[in-house]
């Protein structure tokens, strides 16, 4: 069973998290499963309300953390959409797509994507934000380079390319480090370090396609 409490607007954020081998008691019945796109857009939306902002390429693993710690303290994806190791980190093609680009800080959508969010889901999303938002893209990217289910499908990969994370390695990876998310936890040092070189070219947001 899963239990997150949290006080908006409050300084101090208490989560409290649990894992059972079934399924999550706690996931609320809705009718459709949020996209990649609505869990990206309500992202969007938490930077503007703080008048702050998020490039592309550090969107792309605010995305891939919400997936993963929703994977494991639910047992359960946020949304349908695969995740692929690219070069410079996870990475959702679909979303890829749509601000590959865009340069700099992405403004949030006007229409009413990522508004359909669950509580539940949007507990999940925020805990990530808030605990994410002061570092950059390439602090996300070396953070998840130093992560096994990114390693472990670059792994898979005969020549770099772009293979899909798997759920599952998520899931198993994650559950054990939910306390990541506390915000008086410090971050856990890398596991593994990877010389990513110079990150000037995506220092602007524009995240490359894969090699």
């Amino acid at each position: 069973m899963c239990v997150l409490q949290y006080a908006r607007g409050a300084v101090l954020r208490t989560c409290i998290l649990a894992i059972a081998k079934l399924p999550s008691l706690c996931m609320e019945d809705h009718a459709a499963m949020p996209s990649v796109h609505d869990v990206a857009g309500y992202l969007l939306r938490l930077a503007d309300r703080d008048r702050t902002g998020i490039d592309h390429l550090k969107l792309q693993k605010l995305v891939y953390y919400t997936q993963a710690f929703h994977l494991g303290s639910e047992g359960t994806p946020l949304f349908p959409d695969r995740l692929h190791a690219w070069r410079y980190g996870p990475v959702s093609p679909d979303l890829w797509s749509r601000y590959r680009y865009r340069r700099g800080y992405i403004a949030p959508p006007a229409d009413p994507v990522g508004l359909s969010l669950s509580d539940r889901e949007r507990d999940v999303v925020e805990l990530v934000y808030e605990r994410f938002r002061d570092l950059s893209g390439p602090d996300l990217v070396r953070r998840t380079h130093g992560e096994a289910p990114w390693r472990q499908a670059m792994e898979r990969s005969s020549d770099g390319g772009s293979e899909v994370i798997s759920q599952e390695s998520m899931r198993a990876y994650f559950r054990d480090r939910l306390d990541i998310l506390a915000e008086t936890s410090e971050f856990p040092p890398f596991e593994h370090v990877v010389d990513l070189g110079s990150l000037e070219d995506v220092a602007t947001g524009i995240l490359p396609s894969p090699p």
